[in-house]
């Protein structure tokens, strides 16, 4: 099975609090929540396709000592 070409776009931004070594980082994974599959393969009951996660955004913070 052919799929189409495609573009993913995943952003992210830091800041970093040097006093305390306190990183903030904000992301976004698939910002267009482009649909594709990540895997595809013939069994002999059919095909089998598994897509990717949909759009995810967070936070993280990072602490170092």
């Amino acid at each position: 099975m052919k799929e189409n070409a495609y573009t993913l776009v995943d952003t992210r931004a830091s800041y970093l609090y040097l006093p305390w070594n306190v990183r903030l980082t904000a992301f976004i994974t698939n910002l267009t929540d482009k649909r594709y599959h990540e895997a595809q393969f013939q069994t002999d009951f059919g095909g089998a396709v598994t897509l990717v996660y949909p759009r995810q955004y967070g936070l993280r913070v990072g602490w170092t000592f």
